[in-house]
């Protein structure tokens, strides 16, 4: 579990409950509910391929999947102050915003996810947080980036946030990671007044003996 030195800060005035609201294990129909890649109808073509290789590995026990519905608020203030100070390239304000909810959902479910002081936190606004996360977006594992990762030792875990392609977890060499957590872009149905339910899919290797069923919700 983590140190948890700087606790969290939801203040009661905000708009809705982070809560885990349900994870379960699911079978390959999540796949193309999880991947949508970059680059129009040439990548989804493409990325099909992969699709069936994670499909197959599912259904052969090779992998496992799990599906999650994760409720929270990420104040602007909060978007504004964890980046101000971190390399973003031209993310969107949409795509950070569900960066730090995928790091707040690794948090929630015990990843090793560090929290430090928000320098930027002056008091003056109660929908903003006194600490920030740092270090865990835009890291190398292998030859690839992901959006967030864990400082856990025991495995390798990448998060993507938004679109992603199939190919991050169905190819093979040094660069897959023993579980891929990928939080797609939501529909309208998804957001909420004053928050958003996040859905989250995870895949990972049967050795990767991380007990996701067990979180409490």
């Amino acid at each position: 579990m983590n140190d948890r030195d700087l606790t969290a800060k939801y203040e009661e005035d905000d708009p809705v409950e982070t809560s885990l609201i349900s994870i379960e294990q699911a079978g390959s129909e999540i796949v193309e509910q999880a991947f949508n890649p970059h680059g129009g109808m040439g990548a989804d073509l493409r990325d099909s391929q992969f699709q069936k290789i994670v499909k197959g590995s599912i259904d052969n026990g090779d992998l496992e999947a799990y599906k999650a519905v994760y409720q929270t608020y990420i104040p602007t203030l909060w978007v504004n102050d964890t980046f101000a100070r971190q390399r973003t390239g031209n993310e969107t304000f949409g795509h950070q915003s569900r960066k730090i909810a995928c790091a707040q959902f690794l948090d929630h479910c015990g990843h090793e996810i560090h929290r430090y002081e928000n320098e930027l936190y002056d008091g003056s606004s109660d929908l903003n947080r006194e600490w920030i996360y740092i270090r865990c977006f835009e890291n190398q594992y292998g030859s690839k980036r992901a959006d967030v990762t864990c400082d856990c030792d025991s495995h390798t875990l990448a998060c993507e946030a938004g679109r992603t392609s199939a190919e991050k977890f169905s190819s093979h060499g040094e660069s897959k990671p023993d579980t891929l957590v990928v939080c797609p872009y939501s529909s309208n149905e998804d957001r909420m007044e004053g928050g958003e339910k996040y859905r989250i899919y995870i895949f990972q290797k049967p050795d990767a003996d991380l007990d996701w069923l067990s979180i409490n919700i």
